[in-house]
């Protein structure tokens, strides 16, 4: 998608533009996908979102907690705007902080895709879901890159954490939060 960034900064180099206005009304109508476009190749480069001035971003919350069986989901927004996730699991009495926006899609995406047999070699995590020998029962592994921390899961619990993290996700309070997140970071 990058590459289509760069033909269209060498369309608008190279060629006569003999009426500006026209092509800034012809452009109206993808200037989110643009500013998008724009906003993915300074995280490439810079590895930092493109941020609003600060007197913009809301004040620090933490929102309403979630759960489902022995899960517990906790986002909270930070001064600054970032997303955080707390991932509790009660029953093993843990809590497992997940911290920035890439990663926490990342994280969605990995438990939404993972199925029986594959492997999961993303940027900040890396996952199997393999039977066990002994029982024949599917057991799902992830471990985040920067810590090597390891959690293993029946394929009821994986199931489970998927169901709460779309839930809490797909909330009306989250839903503002997510969509400035997804500009920020320039996610096409």
């Amino acid at each position: 998608m990058v590459f289509a960034g760069r033909n269209l900064y060498v369309a608008l180099r190279d060629e006569t533009v003999n009426d500006v206005v026209a092509l800034n009304r012809s452009l109206t109508t993808y200037l989110g996908n643009l500013f998008r476009l724009a906003a993915r190749g300074h995280w490439i480069r810079e590895r930092r979102p493109l941020r609003m001035p600060q007197d913009l971003q809301a004040a620090a919350q933490v929102l309403e907690s979630s759960s489902t069986g022995p899960f517990q989901v906790t986002a909270s927004v930070g001064d600054a705007g970032d997303l955080a996730v707390l991932l509790a699991m009660r029953d093993r009495g843990v809590g497992y902080p997940l911290g920035s926006y890439p990663e926490i899609r990342e994280f969605v995406a990995m438990l939404r895709q993972l199925d029986r047999g594959q492997v999961w070699n993303g940027r900040h995590f890396s996952a199997t879901a393999e039977a066990a020998e002994t029982e024949g029962q599917l057991l799902l592994v992830f471990c985040r890159r920067t810590d090597g921390v390891l959690f293993t899961f029946s394929e009821t619990e994986w199931r489970c954490l998927d169901e709460l993290f779309q839930q809490t996700l797909a909330r009306s309070e989250l839903r503002a939060i997510l969509d400035r997140l997804s500009l920020e970071y320039g996610e096409i």
